[in-house]
């Protein structure tokens, strides 16, 4: 997953939470267009059509159908997310990320992450035929489509949030001197 450290995010959100909970929806509202970015860009990213022909194939029922390549679905399953503070042992961090909801969208993003033994199987072909497609090697917990745009656009990013929280964080200070 692709990250951009953003430098006193927790502390301003649980100011914000406690002393002005309209600048937390203004400041969420600010970092949420800053992701669209991205999120416009990634979904530029995504095939316009299957990356393989077998994989395009509905299937007829069932539960695997849900995992049929279909281009729209792919592009608009890229999504921004604000999700909730998440725990890592001893510290908490909330999190602004970009995702894809569509199951063949996830499986485009992430395919690869771990080589087969076998380069020979059809996972190993699967893999490469995808990789050939895309022109992007995914490497350890990196993604295809989302981690790419994230990087690309990191200092836009990056520099409309801190300016969010900077925003927020003034209007804390406002009402506390007040």
């Amino acid at each position: 997953m692709a990250t951009a450290k953003i430098v006193g995010l927790d502390e301003t959100v649980r100011a914000l939470r406690q002393f002005d909970p309209d600048a937390l929806k203004e400041m969420n509202k600010t970092i949420y267009a800053a992701m669209k970015i991205a999120q416009i860009d990634a979904r530029k990213l995504a095939p316009e059509a299957s990356p393989l022909s077998g994989w395009a194939r509905p299937v007829k029922a069932g539960k695997w159908d849900r995992l049929t390549f279909r281009p729209r679905p792919v592009k608009t399953g890229i999504r921004t997310k604000i999700d909730r503070a998440r725990k890592r042992g001893n510290w908490t961090s909330k999190a602004y990320l970009l995702i894809n909801a569509d199951a063949a969208g996830a499986i485009y993003e992430v395919a690869g992450r771990k080589k087969p033994l076998d380069e020979n199987s059809n996972s190993a072909r699967f893999i490469n035929a995808i990789e050939g497609q895309s022109k992007v090697t995914v490497r350890g917990k990196q993604g295809r489509i989302a981690y790419k745009a994230v990087e690309d656009n990191r200092p836009e990013i990056v520099a409309k949030s801190n300016a969010a929280i900077a925003k927020a964080e003034a209007a804390v200070n406002r009402k506390l001197a007040s």
